[in-house]
């Protein structure tokens, strides 16, 4: 019989009060991201493309899109420039959005790969950020 690995996963959901192409665009900008997530940011949004962004402390998270269906999904791989424990490229983020009735958008975020020690930390900065991009999001054109 084999042995299970358990995927540390950190998970977060929430409602934003925005159309799912205001949101996809959040996402997939450099534009965007600044708008809610970091203070540089540099994306090309297509398969295999770079993604990367500074946050205000002057860390620096550095990727590649593995998925890009406008406007229902984002993936990309996620790591720290200079750390160890989650160099870039080393755990991947993806991101489904759904459009509601009311013309909302409900965003389901999903970061795979992390070290156990990660996970809640991880948790608790998507939750942060992702309610930065609610509150972002209603004004943003």
């Amino acid at each position: 019989m084999g042995e299970t690995v358990s995927e540390e996963i950190a998970t977060h959901s929430l409602l934003i009060d925005a159309p799912i192409d205001v949101v996809f665009a959040l996402l997939t900008t450099g534009e965007g991201l600044c708008a809610w997530m970091a203070v540089d940011a540099t994306v090309d949004a297509t398969p295999d493309g770079a993604i990367s962004w500074t946050h205000e402390n002057g860390a620096t998270v550095r990727g590649r899109f593995t998925s890009i269906i406008a406007p229902r999904r984002v993936a990309f791989t996620y790591g720290w420039v200079g750390n160890t424990e989650i160099p870039p490229e080393s755990t991947v983020v993806e991101i489904d959005l759904e459009s509601t009735n009311d013309g909302a958008t409900q965003l389901q975020l999903r970061h795979r790969l992390l070290p156990p020690e990660e996970r809640v930390e991880h948790e608790h900065g998507w939750q942060y950020f992702t309610g930065r991009l609610a509150a972002v999001a209603p004004g943003w054109s």
